[in-house]
């Protein structure tokens, strides 16, 4: 008697096997490990423009639209938070607002030309505190940039942003800001460069 091979269950699992080795090799810490090294000039420009741009006046930058045609300012002026909101079109209206703020027009204008280059969502500083001693704590500062690539399609996949942060000068990775790092549930992809996985740009 002839018998039947079944081959439904051999190419069910030959096609989970290969879905399972593509999640691999496109999964967020490798993925990441890639772009960061094949974009590390563009984003290093981004960081430090930016920096130079904020010295002594914090302002947040970004898109609030996946077609990177809503521009957001967030301003800081003393206790004050002030949210402006732009079409990328309306170019008059941007360019008064940094004038009134005292911006420098074309280090803003280069640096968003380049952040949707790159599908950059948002740039901005925060802070964050680690225990020191019994009642002090101390500070630090850091940039981050969340980016949208769009060339990532890892199956299973339903996280939408990469989130890189940039620490201040001179960071350590020690005993001290370790806790913070893991309770962010931050990544290492440089000594001072992180990321983590968002669906939210910011």
């Amino acid at each position: 008697m002839r018998r039947t091979l079944n081959i439904a269950p051999i190419a069910m699992h030959t096609l989970l096997c290969s879905l399972l080795l593509l999640a691999a090799c496109t999964s967020p810490r490798t993925y990441s490990t890639r772009y960061y090294k094949h974009n590390k000039g563009t984003l290093d420009s981004i960081i430090s423009s930016y920096r130079e741009i904020t010295a002594g006046k914090p302002l947040s930058i970004g898109f609030t639209d996946p077609k990177l045609t809503h521009l957001s300012f967030e301003l800081f002026t003393g206790e004050l938070r002030i949210i402006k909101e732009f079409n990328i079109a309306d170019t008059a209206a941007i360019v008064n607002t940094l004038h009134e703020y005292h911006y420098p027009v074309a280090r803003v204008a280069g640096l968003l030309s380049t952040m949707k280059r790159i599908h950059s969502h948002w740039i901005s500083t925060d802070s964050y505190y680690i225990p020191f001693h019994d009642t002090a704590y101390m500070r630090g500062n850091y940039t981050f940039v969340s980016i949208k690539p769009t060339d990532f399609h890892a199956p299973f996949s339903n996280s939408r942003y990469y989130v890189l942060v940039y620490m201040q000068p001179g960071f350590s990775r020690d005993s001290l800001t370790q806790p913070i790092i893991q309770k962010s549930g931050l990544r290492q992809l440089a000594p001072a460069v992180f990321y983590k996985v968002s669906d939210r740009f910011r």
